[in-house]
């Protein structure tokens, strides 16, 4: 058991240490001042995190930036671990250990993009949040923030799996695509 978290360490601190992830936090960075400093400013703490993410510029660049960093994670594990894939013997444990390390790394990400985030937003809101009803929910508004950014972490992994799978069937495709529509796809190598 040792062994087999001593690998995924190992694979997860490699992606981390990539020079293309080092741009996508970088991106991640700047997406969490322009959702801190640019959105919702004038509001509460719980109103200014709730319209940041249900703005939909904000969105469509959280998604694009987990479907870059998705896409980097597959690509990296499919050309610089060739040995460790041989080694996992057929293709079931292959999709089994590619969704497992697309899982962990995006909630790493997910939770450093989180942490940026609320810290930023911590230091940028000076009114406390308030226990109002929100709209014409029966639950306040700290509970539905609660149940809003859980749904919103769950939607986003099962994005990051469903474009693993898809990476997996359809791999000359997908980098094709994303090297004509994404700048960053110049810089992740075919297979």
């Amino acid at each position: 058991m040792k062994n087999k978290t001593h690998n995924t360490y190992q694979i997860l601190n490699y992606f981390a240490s990539t020079d293309r992830y080092k741009i996508i936090l970088i991106l991640t960075i700047i997406l969490c001042l322009y959702g801190s400093f640019a959105l919702g400013l004038n509001v509460t703490f719980t109103s200014s995190i709730l319209n940041t993410f249900m703005f939909d510029i904000f969105n469509i660049f959280m998604f694009l930036i987990l479907f870059i960093n998705t896409l980097n994670i597959c690509t990296t594990f499919d050309n610089e671990f060739s040995f460790y894939i041989i080694r996992l013997n057929n293709k079931k444990r292959y999709i089994k250990e590619l969704l497992k390390n697309v899982l962990i790394f995006n909630i790493l990400h997910l939770t450093i993009f989180f942490l940026i985030y609320f810290t930023i937003k911590c230091f940028l809101t000076y009114e406390p949040g308030s226990y109002k009803l929100y709209q014409n929910y029966n639950i306040t508004n700290n509970l539905y923030l609660i149940f809003y950014l859980g749904r919103y972490i769950i939607l986003s992994l099962l994005f990051c799996l469903i474009e693993s799978l898809i990476y997996i069937n359809f791999k000359i495709l997908v980098l094709s695509l994303s090297r004509i529509f994404l700048p960053i796809g110049r810089h992740i190598p075919f297979p």
